[in-house]
């Protein structure tokens, strides 16, 4: 008899960089916490570059606090994306519009597969964000934030008797 995948944050956020790292094998792709930072505490993106940041779970509503299984669950992943382009400070956003295109069409609908071979709902596109990054004085990118959701079913093992 089969089990039930888990569905954690941590093994949605590494299954998205996989499917990432696996389309787009020109582009650095990890983790938004494995990039260092300057002496300002700013982080120092490594483009062209998709990081992710696990932003959040949704469980949906449930009346049932003892339940070991939520039908609604959405973990919320945000994709940083970022590419250089030294030329102008608009080709640098026309570059990273295009990563970002790139990002879109590997992720909308694509179905993650867990450490356990089980594979999620399909990704669900959110939302684009741009801001700049810097400050006066230094070089200011433009910055895209992809939020994606990837709903399944939470599951959580039984709590052992004491």
């Amino acid at each position: 008899m089969a089990t039930a995948s888990m569905f954690l944050p941590g093994d949605v956020q590494t299954a998205l960089q996989a499917l990432l790292k696996s389309a787009l094998p020109n582009v650095n792709v990890g983790s938004l916490g494995d990039l260092s930072t300057d002496q300002d505490g700013e982080l120092v993106f490594d483009p062209p570059c998709a990081r992710t940041f696990f932003a959040g779970t949704d469980y949906g509503e449930t009346h049932d606090n003892l339940a070991l299984a939520y039908d609604e669950a959405s973990h919320e992943i945000d994709i940083w994306c970022a590419a250089e382009n030294l030329s102008s400070l608009e080709a640098q956003r026309l570059d990273t519009l295009s990563l970002v295109a790139q990002i879109l069409s590997v992720a909308a609908g694509a179905e993650l597969v867990l450490p356990d071979e089980s594979t999620t709902e399909p990704v669900r596109l959110r939302s684009i964000v741009g801001t700049l990054q810097g400050r006066l004085g230094a070089p200011v990118a433009t910055v895209y934030t992809i939020k994606v959701q990837v709903p399944g079913i939470a599951q959580f093992p039984p709590q052992a008797d004491e």
